[in-house]
């Protein structure tokens, strides 16, 4: 095995693995990036020293790939997808160089100048394509829903990728490529590419579905909160016609110094009126369906909550932006207290390309522990800070 070999091998494993690094855009470590990239250079050289399969080559291949997928992202549809894709583009290219190499130089195309063409052609086909592709679908996010007929499409795809193998160790062990062959390669790239196409369609009809989904939860949350302040109004109506006599009892109190009476009556109807608090609605519905659940505990408790939501998207799968602020409401709720009046405030806001999350509450104890919000954010390589200022305890997520 020659120096253009090992450097070819090494050209090939590190493109793999920096796409993978640059796609997921998950800056962990450069150390564990040149570990995968060894191991990919290590497997396809022992491959190609000792004539292995090819087959075998790809199901290793894929297995490095999908384990350093999974170290980088947590969306386990996303690198199955990424690890086929990434094969597909090596296929899409070899059948290309190998057409091109056969229309120059003629077969066998794996030794001489032949050889040198069709792997210099391939790993430039290669670095365009991975360049092309990492800019089509840098912000495409593949959702995390798990389906039969995703584990169907990626089985197909995985079928092909591995029959693209057994073709290419036919061609070289048999020593044999004619027009039969291209076609054969050419139709097995194309099927994959149309089997990609379906992935992409079925990931539409997922987001149209969620979409759905989404507003029928935000118009039942909304319907929620709305008859939840309706009931609240009307027990408010019924106690602003009793404000004239509250109001005479308090003057005839203090003309006659009877500070203690008139104390008495301020909170007996200030606890009547904080008994039915009226809750606005967030245009969210995750956030809403915590509002109402936690709507008796709030008015229990004389807690006043805040929310501002200004974001476009969440960058987050909807179970975990649910824990986060599930987590945290009911955290608050325990912990709230002040000398004062009793706060939540919840504020959500893109500033692209973060994700940011404000979260506080008034509390006299100065401490913050949960660690379930903590590894949701380490989950992201997002960034938690927690501070205490002015009776708040201050929580701030990016993410």
């Amino acid at each position: 095995m020659s120096y253009f070999d090992l450097l070819i091998n090494f050209i090939e494993a590190s493109m793999y693995f920096i796409f993978l690094y640059y796609i997921f855009d998950r800056k962990k470590s450069i150390f564990t990036l040149f570990v995968f990239i060894a191991l990919k250079f290590i497997n396809t050289t022992i491959h190609n020293y000792y004539l292995l399969p090819e087959i075998l080559n790809l199901i290793i291949s894929n297995t490095i790939l999908l384990l350093y997928a999974c170290y980088l992202n947590r969306n386990m549809m996303e690198n199955l997808f990424f690890t086929l894709l990434i094969h597909l583009i090596n296929n899409i290219s070899t059948t290309i160089s190998m057409v091109a190499t056969n229309i120059f130089f003629g077969f066998p195309f794996y030794s001489g100048n032949a050889y040198v063409f069709i792997a210099i052609l391939a790993k430039a086909l290669d670095i365009m394509i991975f360049i092309g592709i990492y800019y089509l679908l840098k912000r495409y996010q593949i959702l995390p829903k798990k389906t039969k007929k995703l584990f169907y499409i990626f089985s197909v795809i995985l079928i092909l990728d591995l029959l693209y193998g057994h073709c290419i160790d036919y061609v070289f062990y048999e020593n044999t490529f004619n027009k039969y062959h291209i076609i054969i390669f050419i139709l097995l790239n194309v099927l994959t590419i149309f089997i990609c196409f379906i992935f992409f369609e079925t990931q539409k009809e997922q987001r149209k579905l969620l979409t759905l989904q989404r507003n029928e939860l935000l118009r039942e949350s909304q319907d929620k909160i709305n008859q939840l302040n309706q009931r609240n109004v009307l027990k408010l109506n019924v106690w602003k016609h009793d404000m004239t006599y509250v109001f005479s009892y308090l003057a005839k109190y203090i003309k006659n110094e009877d500070y203690d009476s008139a104390i008495s009556t301020i909170d007996l109807y200030n606890q009547v009126i904080n008994g039915y608090n009226l809750f606005e609605d967030t245009n969210d519905n995750i956030l809403n369906t915590l509002i109402v659940e936690n709507s008796q505990k709030l008015i229990d408790k004389d807690i006043q909550i805040y929310t501002h939501n200004s974001y476009k998207n969440i960058p987050i799968e909807d179970k975990d932006y649910q824990d986060i602020l599930s987590e945290f409401m009911k955290y608050a709720i325990e912990e709230c207290g002040s000398s004062s009046q009793n706060e939540i405030h919840i504020s959500i806001s893109n500033q692209e390309p973060l994700f940011i999350m404000e979260l506080k509450y008034t509390s006299e104890s100065h401490l913050f522990d949960n660690y379930i919000i903590e590894d949701i954010v380490d989950k992201y390589n997002g960034h938690i800070t927690i501070s205490y200022e002015n009776e708040f305890i201050i929580i701030n997520i990016v993410l």
